[in-house]
């Protein structure tokens, strides 16, 4: 699906949207961090635009992770070197610190 978006539209222009939590849209896994991880580096291969990472330390307004690492900075910017936008959770003190995934 990723493939036929670029296909058209080419890969700067399109950007995908994961939730490595499984608390949105239903995605789960038994292995998160492999299966997210895996997915990261073959969207940097395509070269898509940016990679929209919803955090597992929120589920709507409600924190459910107190102190619970960002996937996004921890885990999948070492993967992907485009633009990452992590979103959840986050506060403005948190969100300053995301800075540093550039």
């Amino acid at each position: 699906m990723t493939q036929a978006a670029i296909s058209v539209w080419g890969a700067d222009r399109v950007g995908v949207w994961i939730s490595p939590s499984g608390a949105k849209g239903s995605m789960s896994d038994s292995n998160p961090r492999a299966t997210f991880g895996y997915a990261a580096i073959q969207l940097n291969h395509l070269g898509v635009a940016y990679l929209h990472v919803i955090e597992p330390r929120i589920n709507g307004i409600e924190e459910i992770a107190h102190g619970r690492a960002p996937v996004a900075a921890e885990h999948l910017r070492p993967k992907f070197s485009r633009t990452l936008i992590a979103a959840g959770g986050l506060t403005p003190a948190s969100g300053r610190g995301h800075r540093r995934l550039r």
